[in-house]
């Protein structure tokens, strides 16, 4: 049966970045069986090759940049440029690659660990008072209210002119913002904002003192949703401000640049609002507990009794399964779209520093075989209606005519 589906162009070049989704195809022609077959998936480009083509088609502009919330449409389905009639499937697949900054425990290397310059350190240092250091709090001395504090947060500019003073009620130690400098290795955490009623922030680093150089490293900070973009809300990180519980503990973690390369997302589908049907992608970094999700929203799904649809085989909580087009995509035509677009969840709160989502597609075809009569049947068959496995499921196609008209897909098990 002819399709009714108008036909699109096969797009080039196209890829998606969630900051980066990726998308694109090439197509494997076999020659194994007695009937053609051909493999299509989508990586970085879109091209076909050979006499018997079925390729992947989409209408997809990637954006410059997302954030938590934000659809961006992309429209995929399956095309036949070639001559011969096909029965098609796709498998979606998703890799991430991310950068961002880990919380990990006092390290003895600190290749790899977040570094600030001197002036950045004098930044958390201003308007702030010296808590306390190498994760010991501080604590007056003996009959007297100045301390130089040798060995604990810096050295006196002279005996007679101490470097801080002491404040027992606050429990912190003044220091000079635009002169102190730490003499020992350590953790160095300021007290700040002493507003009437209010709650103290913590500020600080990690210094690490060899002769007269100091190397300064990042310490974790807060996280809050900046919901001043227009199109959805993003984490981001509150700067210098250390998490609260951090302070408690009196040893605040230090920040790592971590990169993931090309790990595998997890896919699930979910069926539950007909109609409405997605596939829910999820990725947790190593010892992290918060996921970085996004959801594929899906059209045209429907359970084969209908033609130009496409059914899904073995969907799950855990697995996106397959999609099965039920009807035939003669030469020359367009299937409906199976993809309609991908969101960036705005649940996120996940904080990185770089992103990049690529969502796969692979399109497998098997060609449709005609009887002496003239009958098309699924490959293997010699009758029309009887069910055959074929790209992995089980196939029962429904004729009008001779032509093909509608397909049922099970599962082989």
């Amino acid at each position: 049966m002819k399709n009714d589906v108008s036909k699109k162009k096969t797009s080039k070049e196209k890829r998606v970045l969630i900051a980066a989704l990726c998308i694109a195809a090439s197509v494997i022609a076999g020659s194994t069986f007695a009937w053609f077959t051909s493999q299509d998936e989508v990586t970085n480009r879109l091209s076909a090759k050979g006499a018997y083509n079925t390729s992947i088609t989409e209408t997809f502009t990637p954006p410059e940049d997302i954030v938590p919330g934000q659809e961006i449409n992309k429209d995929a389905g399956a095309v036949n440029t070639g001559n011969i009639d096909s029965i098609v499937k796709m498998t979606p697949s998703a890799t991430i690659n991310l950068t961002y900054d880990k919380p990990t425990d006092l390290p003895t290397d600190f290749t790899g660990f977040v570094e600030l310059t001197a002036e950045e350190a004098k930044a958390m240092q201003s308007g702030g008072m010296l808590a306390f250091t190498g994760g010991t709090a501080l604590a007056a001395v003996s009959d007297a209210t100045s301390m130089t504090v040798s060995g604990k947060a810096g050295t006196a500019a002279s005996a007679t002119d101490p470097l801080a003073v002491y404040d027992a009620a606050l429990e912190t130690v003044q220091v000079s913002s635009s002169t102190f400098v730490p003499n020992a290795t350590g953790y160095y955490v300021f007290k700040r904002d002493f507003e009437p009623e209010g709650t103290p922030h913590y500020s600080g680093y990690y210094a690490v003192v060899a002769g007269a150089d100091v190397t300064y490293y990042a310490l974790q900070t807060q996280t809050e949703t900046d919901t001043t973009q227009t199109t959805g809300s993003q984490v981001v990180s509150t700067p210098y401000i250390i998490e609260a519980d951090a302070v408690a503990t009196k040893a605040p973690k230090l920040l790592k640049t971590t990169t993931v390369t090309d790990k595998a997302v997890t896919l699930a589908y979910d069926a539950t609002t007909p109609g409405s049907e997605v596939i829910k992608a999820s990725y947790t970094p190593d010892g992290e507990t918060t996921p970085i999700t996004f959801t594929i929203n899906l059209q045209n799904i429907g359970n084969g009794t209908v033609a130009d649809k496409w059914q899904n085989v073995g969907g799950s909580n855990s697995s996106a399964g397959a999609f099965y087009y039920t009807n035939d995509l003669e030469s020359g035509t367009t299937s409906t779209m199976l993809v309609d677009s991908v969101v960036f969840d705005s649940t996120n709160t996940f904080a990185y520093s770089t992103l990049d989502f690529d969502l796969d597609l692979k399109l497998d075809s098997v060609q449709v075989v005609t009887t002496n009569e003239g009958i098309e049947v699924l490959p293997g068959a010699t009758a029309a209606g009887s069910q055959q496995a074929i790209l992995g499921a089980k196939a029962t196609a429904t004729n009008s005519g001779k032509e093909i008209n509608t397909i049922a897909w099970a599962a082989t098990t």
